[in-house]
């Protein structure tokens, strides 16, 4: 591949992976659905010849450097992040250190407005044994149709399932149920304290009823940081 006239070997990340000693870029493609480890090759042979890692996947991917080197920095890409590394002949450096935070979208149609009372939809899927999503805010827009949906409870966010810890305050149902037209909902965090499971995913629902007949779409945008005890 030619990018501004230079060479590019990229390297599509679908599972745990040593990079090629000529990748240039790391991809990890929108649809994985894993934790990857991303080996960088030996810092000695890629002195002036930096490596990008870009994470579209809605995981955190993992980068460690080749056995005997380290890496300078983060070690997680978070999704929709990219990170450049580089190499002065005995380690790897991150040269732009991946931002803490991460913003994912999600799109939800009128069929997922009405399952995620009896089928929470997944937000962002767990990230694997001792990391943990922190949820700083989410906004919800809603676009009602001239099919109102009717019925329903508080629009919740929570750790794991239906039942499982609150990730943010409830979202009235009235909010999904008003009049036709498009409607905007911000929330940033919950009043009390939260108590953020380990390996579990985000999910939005409404727990204490289902909505009905509905035609419309919602998008969700959440502003997250993902903590790593690994």
């Amino acid at each position: 591949m030619s990018l501004l006239g230079f060479y590019q070997k990229v390297e599509s990340v679908t599972a745990d992976i040593t990079l090629n000693i000529e990748t240039t870029i790391a991809s990890v493609p929108a649809a994985e659905n894993a934790v990857n480890t991303i080996t960088l090759p030996a810092a000695g042979r890629r002195v002036g010849k930096e490596i990008y890692v870009f994470n579209q996947s809605l995981f955190a991917q993992k980068v460690a450097g080749a056995s005997g080197d380290s890496v300078f920095g983060q070690s997680l890409v978070l999704p929709n992040q990219f990170i450049r590394y580089d190499s002065d002949g005995s380690d790897w450096y991150c040269l732009n250190p991946p931002g803490m935070q991460a913003v994912i979208n999600v799109s939800l149609s009128a069929a997922n407005i009405i399952a995620m009372n009896a089928t929470p939809i997944s937000l962002i899927p767990a990230q694997g044994a001792g990391r943990v999503v922190l949820v700083q805010s989410y906004t919800i827009q809603i676009v009602r149709t001239a099919t109102a949906f009717t019925g329903g409870g508080a629009v919740e966010v929570r750790y794991t399932n239906g039942s499982g810890a609150k990730a943010g305050a409830d979202i009235s149902s009235s909010f999904v149920t008003g009049a036709e037209g498009t409607a905007y909902v911000s929330i940033a965090g919950v009043v009390t304290e939260l108590k953020p499971v380990v390996n579990a995913a985000i999910v939005i629902t409404n727990a204490t009823a289902g909505f009905a007949a509905g035609t419309g779409t919602a998008k969700v945008r959440l502003q997250c940081t993902f903590a790593d005890f690994n």
